[in-house]
């Protein structure tokens, strides 16, 4: 199982390790519908 953590100022996971593309794009679509059209959203990483 991967270890994706969520915490109160984001959600934390290593990409393609703990973090996949299909767990982010759910993640996403969840978000988008639970904030609704027209709403503002920041995104950001770590290099």
């Amino acid at each position: 199982m991967n270890k994706i953590t969520f915490l109160t100022d984001g959600v934390r996971g290593v990409t393609n390790r703990e973090l996949t593309l299909e767990q982010a794009l759910r993640l996403s679509k969840a978000i988008g519908t639970y904030f609704g059209k027209g709403s503002r959203i920041l995104v950001g990483r770590d290099i």
